[in-house]
């Protein structure tokens, strides 16, 4: 199934070789760099799925996955995490992907096969 996906990370390296990959699978992909622009781009796109690093310039990933679904913006789009750093705000967002709340969570670096495990 082709998805409209919102790819957010500040790290350059991982927008291209992610995006590309995702490009190569049939989805259709917009990037952001930060909070910011990551939150307009969602509510102008309307994705199937946002992707966010946790960490980022001007808030979180988590925050944006809060502001995102409590405004009642895109109430039914999945979301799923990724991370570089693990404690103990990272083991919440693992409970709370148990608990259905996110989509998934991606501990970096991931392979290409465990983002798609998780798109799936």
């Amino acid at each position: 199934m082709v998805m409209r996906v919102l790819l957010i990370d500040d790290n350059p390296a991982i927008l291209n070789v992610v995006s590309r990959a995702l490009t190569r699978d049939g989805h259709q992909v917009e990037t952001a760099s930060e909070f910011v622009s990551g939150y307009e781009k969602a509510v102008s796109g309307q994705p199937d799925i946002v992707i966010s690093d946790y960490d980022m310039p001007n808030g979180t990933g988590l925050e944006l996955f809060e502001k995102l679904h409590q405004s009642g913006v895109l109430p039914d789009t999945n979301f799923i995490l990724m991370s570089g750093h693990f404690d103990t705000q990272l083991k919440i967002l693992q409970v709370k992907t148990q608990l259905k709340e996110l989509k998934g969570f991606l501990q970096k670096p991931f392979t290409i096969s465990e983002l798609r495990a998780v798109l799936n």
